[in-house]
């Protein structure tokens, strides 16, 4: 995994606006530069930057995929954190992250490194580590990952052990979703769940994961309040969905 710092872009804050197209929409939407910015704190990144990148993105995606009735507006808020207006009714968009919190960590700590040695880039390979498990490395293992000396694996990856990982951290966040849902979100005629993947290690097998994930969810208790579930895999340009039945599809648009 080799990763490069850089500073968020201030211009990406979405505001609210009028579409009557999907090309209009892809004209008015902010510019993004590709992925969101390092977790060091040099780059400054705070939440609001990386739900700002993530709403960019997936309308940018999903603006060509026939998902989306035109004209449409759509309205920044809290709960849900948009709302998309359009003749057939209104959708709410809540964003969230998938990142496993103790590797974001050593990855904040790995640039802040970087940035105190005067490191540009540094290669490192993520151990894959259940949600539920916790792991932290000492400064003198982070010396050796910045300098080369070693990549930071835990142990080699065996079978599907990420992808497995990773379908339980989503269960996990949509279990929390819902909860905080049903605590005071304003149900729209629909509302999405949309999840940026920023888990590590990468996943390499995504029709793979997806389809551990949908059968997973078979079993999932309790009402999801979600007509659908998008994960935006930043990887390949791709945001995969899982509608309310759990069958799944791959959005793939490169706009």
């Amino acid at each position: 995994m080799k990763l490069k710092t850089k500073p968020p872009q201030k211009n990406l804050k979405l505001h609210p606006l009028n579409a009557s197209s999907a090309e209009d929409l892809v004209g008015k939407l902010p510019k993004y530069d590709g992925k969101v910015p390092g977790l060091g704190k040099q780059n400054g990144r705070k939440t609001e930057d990386c739900e700002n990148w993530q709403a960019v993105y997936f309308l940018r995606q999903i603006a060509l995929s026939g998902l989306m009735d035109y004209p449409l507006s759509i309205n920044p808020g809290e709960k849900p954190d948009l709302v998309l207006s359009s003749g057939s009714g209104e959708t709410g968009i809540e964003l969230t992250e998938l990142i496993h919190p103790d590797l974001a960590k050593i990855q904040a700590e790995l640039e802040n490194l970087c940035h105190e040695m005067g490191i540009e880039e540094y290669w490192w390979s993520p151990p894959a580590v259940s949600i539920h498990e916790r792991i932290s490395f000492p400064r003198e293992i982070l010396v050796e990952i910045v300098t080369g000396k070693c990549l930071g694996g835990k142990y080699p990856i065996v079978g599907n052990e990420n992808e497995n990982n990773w379908v339980e951290a989503i269960e996990l966040v949509l279990t929390r979703k819902v909860e905080k849902f049903q605590k005071g979100y304003s149900k729209l005629d629909k509302n999405w769940l949309v999840i940026y993947d920023d888990w590590m290690p990468g996943i390499h097998d995504y029709p793979l994961a997806v389809d551990l994930l949908s059968k997973r969810l078979l079993n999932f208790a309790g009402h999801i309040p979600f007509n659908s579930i998008f994960i935006l895999a930043t990887e390949g340009d791709a945001v995969w969905e899982l509608n309310c039945r759990w069958e799944y599809h791959k959005h793939v648009t490169n706009t």
